[in-house]
């Protein structure tokens, strides 16, 4: 507001009432997390939703949790943070529901996302212990049968 009241002022002594608008040319946000394509995203709109742009990134992915989304906003210098559930109809007035410049969007994995993330972790480590296991068994029932 206070730059359009500065261009208004600036305007005044060529043009009588003169009317300033400010767009955004390029309107960025980021979306993270349990989407298809996350990453940085600009928009030449400066009116992107939540939806928009969870639908630019190519919508959330079997392992993503729609109640749980956190956007990660800057007010003031300062971050805020908010918790979205897409399954909750309110979140059409909701004052996240459109974004703000360089907000940032983070979706939550889902608990079977978490345990096979686990699982797949721990993986190597129990390869690793059952070959030694087996490896040793091998040689000890290798060396008693020669006896």
């Amino acid at each position: 507001l206070e730059t359009i009241e500065y261009f208004k002022e600036q305007l005044k002594p060529y043009i009588n009432e003169p009317v300033v608008v400010i767009e955004w040319l390029n309107f960025k946000y980021t979306v993270l997390g349990e989407v298809r394509v996350p990453g940085l995203y600009r928009s030449t709109s400066e009116r992107v939703s939540i939806l928009d742009a969870l639908g630019t990134a190519g919508d959330l992915t079997i392992y993503g949790r729609r109640d749980n989304i956190m956007l990660v906003r800057e007010t003031n210098g300062k971050q805020k943070y908010y918790k979205i559930d897409l399954t909750n109809k309110n979140l059409f007035e909701s004052e996240v529901f459109y974004l703000k410049q360089n907000d940032v969007i983070i979706v939550s994995p889902n608990k079977a996302q978490i345990q096979s993330s686990a699982f797949n972790r721990n993986t190597p480590i129990f390869v690793s212990i059952a070959s030694l296991l087996v490896s040793t068994f091998t040689g000890v029932f290798l060396l008693v049968r020669k006896k």
